[in-house]
């Protein structure tokens, strides 16, 4: 009895750490980047841009005391 429920409880661990590593996904961003709008070195939109070049899946544009409009920032155009 004790054998089959260790097998069980084996089979139960390869079962569930496949399934955890199939669903797993990794994220590549940045959350702190500055723009012109504060004591950064590019403008928002070529910021934003690069990130998008570099294939990042995310961006927090982390401008000091601004809020910045990301209606503007549309990389397609």
């Amino acid at each position: 009895m004790i054998r089959i429920f260790s097998i069980f409880i084996i089979f139960a661990i390869i079962t569930t750490t496949s399934a955890l590593c199939q669903e797993a996904q990794w994220f590549k961003g940045n959350t702190h980047a500055h723009t012109t709008r504060s004591d950064g070195n590019e403008p928002p939109r070529r910021v934003v841009r690069w990130y998008f070049d570099h294939e990042y899946n995310f961006l927090v544009v982390t401008d000091h005391d601004k809020l910045t409009d990301i209606q503007y920032l549309d990389t397609d155009k």
